[in-house]
C-alpha cells in the first residue's frame, strides 16, 4: 500500500537534478522583459507561486503578485503583464480561463505544465514543460517541487542571473528527505486535527502541509497565518492537537515565543524551521535568505503526511481513503475543476 506514493517522494532528487538544466534552457528562451508579473494557479499550483512570491519580489524591481486563478482572471488588470500560469495537467478550467482572458488583454503568457499538448499550453505564448507526473491521484510531492524549480528558472531568466541556491537545493534533497522521514517516524502518533501555521514564506508551507493531509484520505487538518491564529482560529483549537509552526528567519522568534502558550492550551507544538528549534522540531538547512525556506520545508511535510497515513492504514490511491462518499466527492471535484464553464456571473 502506498508504494507509488513513496516512489513519488523518493524520486524528487533525481527528478530535480535531471530537469532543472532543461527547465533553465526553456525559461531562457521564453522569458523576456516584463512590466509586471502575475503568478497564478489552483491547489498546489497556487501554493507554489505563493511560496516563491517573496523571492520574486526581492529579485525583481517590478510589481509581482501571486493570486488564485479565479482572482487573477476576474479581478486583476492584465495590461502590461507577464502572466505565469501553472497547471500540471494543463486542463484545469480556471487556468484555461485566465490564459484566455490574459491573451485577450494582450498580456504575455507563460504556461508551466507537464502536458505540452494541453489546451493551456496551446493558449499561452510560451511553455516551460515540467517532468511528467508519476500519478496524479497521490498527495503531490514531485509535481510540487518541479513547479517550484520551473518558477525559479523563469525568475532566473527574468533577472539574468543563475541562483546557486536552486542547485544547492537539488543536491541536498536526498539527505533532507532521509532526515525528514527519520524525524516524522520518531514523532508520536496522533489522530486528531493537525494545525499548520506559518508566517512570511512559511505561510505557503503551512498551506502545503494542510493540503497534503487533505489529499491523504481526508486526514483532518487546517492551516492559518501564525499571528492571525491568535486573533480567531485559536478558538477552534483543542487540547491534544498538534500544531506545526513553519517559521524561518524573522518569523522564528515569534514562533518560539508562542510555544509556551500552545503548551498551556494543552496542544503539542512542533517547530519546522531553519533556526534552532526546541523539543520535537526539525532544523532545516538554510539555503540563504528567508525567501528560500519553502523549498526545504516541503520535504518534512511530505514525509509527515506519508508516515501519518501509513500509521492510520490509509490507502492514498483510494478517494478519501475508502470512505463511502469518496467517489462522489471526487466526481464533484472533477466537475468543479475540469468541466466548469467560464462565466463572470451566475446569470451570465
Amino acid at each position: 500500500m502506498n508504494e507509488i506514493w513513496l516512489q513519488d517522494i523518493r524520486s524528487q532528487p533525481a527528478m530535480l537534478a535531471g530537469s532543472i538544466p532543461d527547465m533553465r534552457n526553456q525559461a531562457a528562451a521564453v522569458a523576456g522583459e516584463a512590466g509586471r508579473v502575475v503568478l497564478t494557479g489552483s491547489g498546489d499550483s497556487l501554493i507554489a507561486p505563493l511560496a516563491v512570491e517573496l523571492l520574486y519580489r526581492t529579485r525583481l524591481d517590478i510589481s509581482v503578485r501571486a493570486l488564485t486563478a479565479l482572482d487573477a482572471s476576474r479581478f486583476e488588470p492584465l495590461v502590461d503583464t507577464t502572466l505565469v500560469v501553472v497547471s500540471v495537467s494543463g486542463s484545469v478550467s480556471r487556468a484555461i480561463e485566465i490564459a484566455t482572458r490574459a491573451r485577450q488583454a494582450g498580456a504575455k503568457t507563460i504556461a508551466i505544465t507537464a502536458n505540452v499538448d494541453s489546451e493551456l499550453a496551446r493558449l499561452c505564448d510560451a511553455t516551460v514543460a515540467m517532468p511528467p507526473p508519476i500519478d496524479r491521484a497521490l498527495p503531490h510531492a514531485r509535481d510540487f517541487t518541479a513547479t517550484l524549480a520551473a518558477l525559479i528558472a523563469i525568475l532566473e531568466a527574468l533577472v539574468g542571473e543563475r541562483f546557486v541556491e536552486l542547485d544547492s537545493w537539488a543536491e541536498s534533497a536526498a539527505d533532507l528527505i532521509d532526515q525528514s522521514f527519520e524525524w516524522a517516524t520518531n514523532l508520536e502518533s496522533q489522530d486528531s486535527l493537525t494545525w499548520f501555521l506559518g508566517a512570511g514564506p512559511g505561510r505557503a508551507s503551512a498551506m502545503y502541509g494542510a493540503l497534503k493531509f487533505w489529499e491523504a484520505g481526508g486526514m483532518e487538518a487546517w492551516w492559518d497565518d501564525l499571528e492571525e491564529f491568535a486573533h480567531g482560529s485559536q478558538l477552534m483549537a483543542r487540547p491534544g492537537q498538534r500544531v506545526f509552526l513553519l517559521a524561518s528567519g524573522a518569523a522564528t522568534g515569534r514562533a518560539v515565543v508562542m510555544v509556551p502558550g500552545f503548551e498551556q492550551m494543552g496542544m503539542i507544538p512542533v517547530m519546522v524551521s531553519d533556526g534552532v528549534v526546541p523539543g520535537p522540531g526539525i532544523t532545516l538547512p538554510r539555503l540563504d535568505t528567508d525567501e528560500w525556506f519553502p523549498l526545504a520545508a516541503c520535504f518534512p511535510l511530505q514525509a509527515l503526511t506519508y508516515v501519518d497515513a501509513m500509521r492510520r492504514g490509509i490507502d492514498a490511491m483510494v478517494p478519501l481513503g475508502g470512505r463511502p462518499f469518496g467517489a462522489t466527492f471526487l466526481d464533484v471535484h472533477v466537475e468543479w475543476t475540469k468541466r466548469s464553464a467560464m462565466v463572470e456571473r451566475p446569470d451570465a
